[in-house]
């Protein structure tokens, strides 16, 4: 079968699918709609009537008076269900009329005050809809019966089916125009196809046919854009597996280059040890050397291993709420004597008493901060503050040091980056802990920035979003 054959087959198929969906589902909804609203109708009507049932009325002239200007059956009931008054019935009528106690809408009008029932009429000959309010003297009921609800919905559904004819005839010419359309994007799609396969990315369908065609077209595209992205991503994986490379030869040569000078000393130290007759005095020196410089491999290791296992993913905060003063106390205590040894004074300004992070990173990243400040200031003082930010948390470490040039800023958090090498291995720093720093708060999806100004000091600031 021919596309166009097939498109036109789908399209009668559709929309008389459709016209009988609606058929039903729209003659059901209005009937439903319509019994609501006469409902609601007839028990208005019967609170009406109600308001004029007085003792002294007598009731069936009460209730031919009422059904004529409503036009509808109008019943009153006694308590005990018998009728004392019908619109349709005389006098004789009504004594042969059976007892309404039982009536569904009487009994839900006793129960509740109101109720409202359909069924068929033996007395009425038809289909019926009551609904009764009680009253001080019985029940008040008014009825109508159902066929002018059948009669509109029929009407309805006769207007939707004409309508559907029409729209049957539109939808097959709509899509015979329709057929007539789709040779000229199918053989588009051909040639782009041929061009894609011989290696043009470049080439792309227009987007404008109908209907299948048009998502197929839609395909082709995506299928189009997907090669470019995937081979633009395969040349920017070979720029990156290339970048990764030289970062690996980097940082080869960086840890060759830390190691190497302390490795030397040990060596050479080492070396001179060996001769028995070497002092005592400088046999203590040489061996506190070499005890210094071990100890400074071990913390470039250990930093290497905590960068490697924070950045790997090994590692996953495991956030509590962590009082800062007795925090920023322990870490003080810690770097008490070198800092008395310099005359600096360490301050706390804590602002903010308690941070929800991971205690052992908050403990490492403030201790590696206030290290790093009392490290690089020979005069002054060193100060923790914390500070509320928005949606977290600022802690910060101000030194009055020399400061950093602005050039330097935005590499301070890189590993073993240091603004003065050879005063940084002089005074034992590892060139990696404000590295661990910056990994430690992105771990908890926060940041670090460092501010300086020359012969200012430094601010090096963390900010950790709090829950």
């Amino acid at each position: 079968m021919t596309l166009a054959k097939r498109m036109l087959l789908g399209a009668f198929v559709v929309v008389s699918v459709l016209v009988a969906a609606v058929i039903t589902l729209a003659g059901g909804r209005l009937r439903d709609r319509l019994a609501a609203e006469q409902r609601e109708e007839l028990l208005h009507e019967a609170r009406v009537v109600a308001i004029a049932w007085l003792p002294a009325t007598n009731a069936d002239s009460l209730a031919d008076r009422a059904g004529e200007a409503l036009l509808r059956r109008v019943t009153l009931v006694r308590a005990d269900g018998v009728v004392i008054g019908d619109s349709q019935f005389d006098s004789l009528g009504m004594q042969r009329l059976e007892n309404h106690a039982s009536r569904p809408e009487i009994v839900a009008a006793r129960a509740s005050g109101a109720g409202v029932s359909s069924r068929h009429s033996a007395s009425a000959g038809d289909e019926e809809m009551y609904a009764a309010v009680r009253h001080a003297l019985g029940f008040v009921r008014v009825s109508i019966g159902t066929a002018r609800f059948n009669r509109i919905v029929a009407d309805a559904q006769r207007d939707v089916v004409t309508a559907a004819l029409v729209g049957v005839v539109a939808a097959l010419f709509l899509a015979w125009l329709f057929s007539r359309s789709v040779t000229r994007p199918v053989e588009e799609l051909r040639d782009v196809a041929r061009s894609i396969a011989d290696g043009n990315l470049q080439a792309r369908p227009h987007l404008a046919a109908p209907a299948e065609v048009g998502e197929l077209a839609r395909a082709v595209h995506d299928m189009a854009e997907q090669l470019e992205r995937r081979v633009a991503a395969i040349r920017e994986d070979e720029a990156q597996i290339r970048r990764l490379e030289r970062m690996r030869r980097d940082f080869v040569a960086n840890v060759s280059h830390e190691l190497k000078t302390p490795l030397t000393v040990v060596s050479g130290f080492a070396e001179t040890l060996l001769d028995e007759e070497l002092p005592p005095a400088d046999r203590r020196r040489f061996v506190e050397t070499i005890r210094t410089n071990a100890e400074r491999m071990r913390r470039i290791v250990d930093d290497l291993l905590d960068l490697s296992r924070i950045e790997s993913g090994g590692w996953m905060p495991q956030p509590a709420v962590v009082a800062l003063a007795p925090l920023v106390e322990e870490v003080f205590a810690g770097l008490a004597p070198e800092a008395a040894r310099k005359g600096l004074e360490l301050r706390a300004a804590l602002t903010v008493p308690t941070v929800v992070a991971d205690p052992t990173a908050m403990r490492q990243v403030v201790g590696n901060l206030v290290e790093n400040a009392v490290r690089y200031t020979s005069e002054g003082s060193v100060t923790v503050l914390s500070e509320a930010g928005d949606g977290g948390t600022w802690i910060r470490v101000r030194d009055t040091g020399q400061g950093i040039p602005e050039k330097h800023l935005t590499r301070v958090f890189e590993r073993f980056y240091r603004v003065d090498k050879s005063r940084a291995r002089a005074e034992g720093g590892t060139g990696l802990g404000l590295a661990i720093v910056k990994h430690l708060a992105e771990a908890h999806g926060g940041h670090a920035i460092a501010e300086s100004e020359p012969a200012a000091g430094t601010t090096v600031s963390v900010f950790v979003p709090q829950p």
